[in-house]
């Protein structure tokens, strides 16, 4: 759909009143250029900062120069509004006309009809709706699940996804290396001291890691998580052999407990890892089809007695029985339970994320090291936009020298040793899209279809190869969609997200089944407070009290 303005009819503005515009290069216009046509956007800037919509719209500002509109416009003039609010409040009352949020609950939105259809653009190629020479079309950047999820509603589409972001736990690998923090090669599985099972000098051959290869194997090289832990059993291990090197091993934002926080993501993390992306789908589908699932039948003086399940419509709830899910709340209760596992934030009800990340930050460098941090794939982001790492860089010489930070590759094994996953195909490390970040147009300009239709045109200018690579080098941030980046243009974390998505299975956490459409709360594992919670109780307070994993898991078992 190339725009033809100069043949349409006049429009009526929805921008006609004043407002303040900050153009790309920092100058701030009082005005409305009413030589141009006026187009309002709005971009949710937290985590990702708005340097890459400002690279957008000068480019399209640029490109779109010399069209014609009705009523003797030439040109287009974009009002950006770039704040951490909530736009979809009301979203009728809003003056944007194209909208980058961080979350929206799409099914609500369509059944509302506070967005526009956009099917229209979703199968054309983009040289043909832009002025580009992208020859794709938005549909074939799409993943087969965001396609059946943005189109329940009779096939219309309303929204293409925006930013995506997941939980992570982020290491300092440096600091392993310094430390020896590495299993050795074909330590011996019976050794009783932990100081065996560890490499004594930087050049020792490291063990296989959680993906079970070592090393360059078929001209593949798998060697990034060689040395970490390949099971639960060796993560514990591990955190021990940190104490015993004086590093803490583990912190989070204590102050976020009272909404689930990141308890919640690293039981995702650790669930993820050992259900894998197909039986963790279950949870939005409800369709194993010819496979099962290992479900939890009873616990009996602490032994688990478990069988094989078929999940489908009717029995869907079996998978509150997950034997993943039991071991995976094992796994955290029983990081919960060990203190000197964790740093003081972790208890600490005041203590904000950004606390936290500072602490991290700070701790290799002042002589506190702390190995791991849970947090989101954006935390870096956050942390950089509140200066801490120019601070803490400018505070300690040796800052780059003592950090490197990674996303971990959590083990896809429960127990055991390296000996039981080596040369084993374990699969991959399973990341689930945790935002319902959109980006839409706003129904309120749905009469004017002049506006409609630049505002398709610079959504699917957004989208463009050119654009969705500068998005992800400019912000660190990746999307759910199939695209690739320069790698030599990406920052040292911006290439530690980037590397982890593409060596991992992405798991989109929705669907078009109408179980999932009406009890997402429990059903999405991305609202993952409810998805873990029972009775009123979540998994940090109830674990890390006196309650065990055994009696948490029987009331997760038994929840409706």
């Amino acid at each position: 759909m190339k725009l033809k303005f100069n043949k349409i009819a006049c429009a009526v503005l929805a921008a006609a009143m004043p407002f303040t515009m900050v153009a790309c290069g920092g100058q701030v216009i009082n005005s409305v250029d009413k030589t141009k046509i006026q187009l309002n956007v709005f971009s949710y800037n937290g985590g990702v900062g708005s340097e890459w919509l400002d690279k957008v719209i000068e480019r399209f500002e640029a490109d779109y120069k010399d069209v014609t509109f009705s009523n003797g416009r030439t040109g287009v003039q974009i009002a950006p509004e770039k704040t951490k609010s909530d736009v979809f409040g009301n979203i009728s009352a809003k003056s944007a006309h194209v909208i980058f949020s961080e979350v929206g609950n799409y099914s609500q939105l369509v059944t509302q009809k506070s967005i526009i259809d956009i099917s229209d653009i979703m199968d054309k190629p983009l040289n043909e709706l832009t002025k580009t020479s992208d020859t794709q079309t938005l549909r074939s950047k799409m993943y087969d699940e965001t396609i059946d999820f943005f189109s329940f509603s009779g096939d219309k589409i309303y929204a293409l996804p925006h930013y995506s972001f997941f939980s992570t736990l982020t290491y300092n690998k440096q600091l392993l290396i310094d430390k020896n923090l590495y299993f050795a090669k074909d330590y011996d599985v019976n050794a009783t001291a932990l100081e065996e099972k560890f490499i004594k000098n930087k050049s020792d051959a490291k063990s296989c890691g959680p993906d079970g290869k070592t090393g360059v194997i078929g001209g593949i090289d798998y060697s990034a998580d060689d040395g970490l832990p390949a099971t639960y059993t060796e993560l514990f291990d591990w955190f021990n052999m940190m104490k015993n090197k004086n590093v803490t091993p583990i912190t989070w934002a204590g102050g976020e407990i009272v909404i689930g926080g990141y308890i919640n993501y690293l039981l995702n993390d650790v669930y993820l890892s050992l259900a894998g992306k197909e039986q963790a789908k279950l949870n939005y589908t409800f369709d194993s089809k010819d496979k099962t699932v290992t479900i939890v039948e009873k616990i009996e003086n602490g032994n688990v007695v478990t069988k094989e399940e078929k999940i489908n419509a009717e029995n869907y709830k079996k998978l509150n029985s997950e034997l993943a899910k039991y071991q995976a709340i094992k796994i955290v209760d029983t990081i919960l339970d060990n203190a000197l596992w964790q740093t003081g934030d972790c208890d600490s009800t005041t203590t904000t994320m950004l606390n936290t990340q500072q602490n991290y930050i700070e701790s290799y460098n002042n002589g506190t090291p702390v190995a791991i941090i849970v947090e989101g794939s954006y935390w870096y982001n956050e942390a950089d936009e509140a200066n801490y790492i120019e601070d803490t860089r400018n505070r300690f010489t040796d800052f780059d020298a003592k950090n490197d930070y990674q996303i971990l590759p959590l083990p896809r094994v429960y127990e055991g040793t390296y000996a039981d996953v080596a040369g084993k195909e374990v699969g991959k490390s399973v990341y689930a899209d945790q935002a319902d970040s959109l980006a839409v147009i706003n129904a309120n300009i749905a009469e004017d279809k002049e506006l409609v239709d630049l505002a398709k045109t610079f959504l699917a200018y957004c989208y463009t190869d050119e654009s969705l690579k500068e998005f992800t080098e400019t912000t660190r941030v990746t999307r759910s969609l199939k695209y690739d980046v320069d790698v030599n243009k990406l920052d040292a974390w911006g290439k530690a997200v980037w590397n982890y998505t593409k060596n991992a299975d992405l798991l989109l956490p929705y669907s078009s089944n109408e179980l999932y459409l009406n009890n997402r709360t429990q059903q999405s594992m991305h609202i993952a407070q409810d998805f873990w919670a029972v009775s009123g109780k979540n998994v940090y307070s109830y674990c890390k009290g006196s309650g065990t994993a055994e009696s948490y898991f029987l009331e997760y078992m038994a929840r409706q």
